[in-house]
C-alpha cells in the first residue's frame, strides 16, 4: 500500500500542477522532494499523520504526508 505525499500551494508547479501524489514506502521525505526538484530548504513544515516530523522520516505504508513551502514575502 503506497503512501501519499500531499503538495501545497506553490510545491503542485514540481508534481505537474497535481496536489498531491503516491510514493512507494521505504524512502525518506527528503529524497522524495529532491527527485522532484523541490529544494529541501524551502519545505517549511512536515506533517505526517496529522504529527510535525522531519524531512529525513521514511515513508511508511498508509502514511499521509504533507509539505509547506516556506512563505516569503515583504
Amino acid at each position: 500500500m503506497p503512501a501519499t505525499l500531499r503538495l501545497s500551494g506553490p510545491l503542485r508547479d514540481f508534481n505537474g500542477g497535481k496536489p498531491e501524489l503516491q510514493v512507494q514506502p521505504g524512502r525518506t521525505i527528503r529524497e522524495v522532494i529532491t527527485d522532484l526538484g523541490i529544494v529541501p530548504e524551502t519545505i517549511a513544515v512536515v506533517v505526517v499523520n496529522e504529527e510535525q516530523q522531519t524531512k529525513d522520516y521514511i515513508f511508511q505504508e498508509g502514511d499521509v504526508v504533507l509539505v509547506l513551502a516556506i512563505i516569503g514575502g515583504g
